[in-house]
This record gives structure tokens, sequence and C-alpha cells, in this order.
């Protein structure tokens, strides 16, 4: 009686010889149908809608490319012009500052105009207070509201009124 074992670690039969085939695999032939298929497959919706997408977004992408370099190349060129400008500003104040320091403008009144600077005894002082007011006598005096300008156009009859009480 043969005993049979259960478990693969001595199952004997893997390890016999495979008898080989010797048959061919049956080729099948395919007509140029399949060309027509291809070209025809590769032209359905979804393969245009597809491509239709690619190139929208290629040609975005491009003009976006384009934009961002015309944008890139203005800000170099106004930068180039601040740089120029402050140059400028800085050239000109200090200019500026020559022109009006207090020692070119005392030296420019003495040899052009033939002002010397006064001493000390011969300097005056206005010391204005809040109280204190400035009236140009040229221009008269505007009234404020209606009361004031009632009282400027009846000034007369109060005049006569006030003589009359007294």
């Amino acid at each position: 009686m043969a005993v049979e074992n259960t478990s693969s670690a001595y199952d004997l039969s893997l390890f016999e010889a495979i008898p080989k085939r010797k048959e061919k695999p049956a080729l099948q032939v395919v007509a140029h149908q399949s060309a027509k298929r291809s070209l025809s497959a590769a032209f359905t919706p979804k393969a245009l809608g597809s491509f239709a997408i690619v190139v929208t977004l290629l040609c975005l992408m491009i003009y976006n490319h384009v934009c961002l370099n015309e944008l890139t190349g203005e800000i170099n060129q106004l930068e180039s012009e601040i740089v120029r400008l402050e140059s400028e500003y800085t050239k000109s104040a200090s200019q500026l500052e020559s022109m009006v320091s207090l020692r070119v403008v005392a030296e420019r009144a003495k040899n052009e105009l033939g002002l010397d600077r006064p001493d000390q005894y011969q300097t005056e002082y206005i010391y204005l207070y809040e109280e204190d007011k400035i009236n140009i006598a040229d221009q008269p005096e505007q009234p404020a509201g209606i009361a004031q300008k009632a009282k400027l156009a009846f000034g007369g009859l109060f005049g006569w009124v006030e003589a009359y009480i007294n």
C-alpha cells in the first residue's frame, strides 16, 4: 500500500519532465483595414477634443510667457527711469542746497547788492502776542455774520438811537 503524501514538500511530481509540444501557434492574417481603423480611431470626438484642449493650453502658455516678458521689460525700463530720476533729484537737491545756504546768500548779498550783515545793536525785534492783530489798511474788513452785516448797514441808525438815549 502506497502512502500518499499531502505535503507539497514531498511532492516529487513537480520534477517530472513535461513533454514539449512542437505545435506552432496559428498566425492570423489581418487585412489592411486595421490602418483604416486606426486612422478613424485617431479622429474620434474624444481624441479631437483632447487635442483641441492640449493645443489651447499650449497657446495660453505661450501667450502668458509673451505677456510676462513684455511686463518684465516694462518693469525694467521703469526701474531704470526711477534710478535716473533719483540721481537727477539728488543732483538738483545738492545744487539747490548750495544755492540757498546762508553763506552763499550772504556772499551774493554783499557782492551783488552791497549789503552787509547788521550788527547786534542795529537789530530791532517785534514781539507779537495772541491779542495783537495786524490789519492791512488797503482792504476793509468784511463782516462775517448776518448780524454784523446788518449792524454795518444800519450803523447810522444805531448811532442816532444811542445818541438819543444818552
